[in-house]
């Protein structure tokens, strides 16, 4: 259960910080909370690129397509987890110096968890 749980948070976050004012109309997400409500110069960025569709595959919703995907493996939930917490690396410095201290607890558990990577990649070479 808690592969699943990641991969919701994964895709929650991911979602927050894909959006901007050219390609989400206001409309669509007219209810969600954003990146770019609090940034408002953020652009938008795409942390998960193709993996997303495997990741709306593996949840649970009704779909032709999930047993055909499988599990997604440990390690690249690990990778994409760390891509969406770069994306809120970059998220937190373009906020407004205002803004940005309302998000220090966050920005510092992102650089505590991305100095933890570079420490675990820097094992693995």
């Amino acid at each position: 259960m808690a592969s699943h749980d990641l991969l919701i948070h994964t895709r929650a976050l991911a979602g927050f910080l894909a959006c901007s004012e050219e390609t989400c109309p206001g409309w669509r997400h007219r209810n969600d909370v954003e990146a770019r409500h609090y940034a408002p110069h953020w652009g938008g960025r795409d942390v998960l690129g193709a993996e997303k569709d495997q990741i709306d595959k593996a949840l649970a919703h009704i779909s032709r397509k999930r047993p055909a995907v499988g599990k997604i493996p440990e390690a690249k939930r690990t990778e994409l987890g760390f891509s969406v917490l770069r994306g809120l690396k970059k998220f937190f410095g373009e906020l407004p110096n205002g803004r940005r201290a309302w998000f220090t607890q966050s920005e510092a558990a992102v650089r505590e968890a991305l100095s933890a990577e570079g420490a675990r990649q820097g094992e693995d070479s």
